[in-house]
């Protein structure tokens, strides 16, 4: 599951990107700071969909002014 969300990269910096407690197969949280954008993939294996609430993952961003 493919997400990309933008920033402004003058304001905030990208730190880390962090799985939540569904617990996918793969996380992957990357930044393009040139362009203000994250982008966030979480795959899950084939048999276990997220289902309920929870926390799919947690970004660490730090102000920058």
């Amino acid at each position: 599951m493919p997400m990309e969300i933008m920033f402004n990269p003058q304001l905030v910096k990208f730190v880390r990107g962090e799985a939540g407690s569904f617990a996918p197969k793969d996380f992957k949280a990357e930044a393009d700071e040139a362009r203000g954008m994250l982008r966030v993939t979480l795959n899950f294996s084939d048999n276990a969909a997220a289902r309920g609430s929870g926390v799919l993952g947690r970004l660490v961003l730090r102000g920058e002014r």
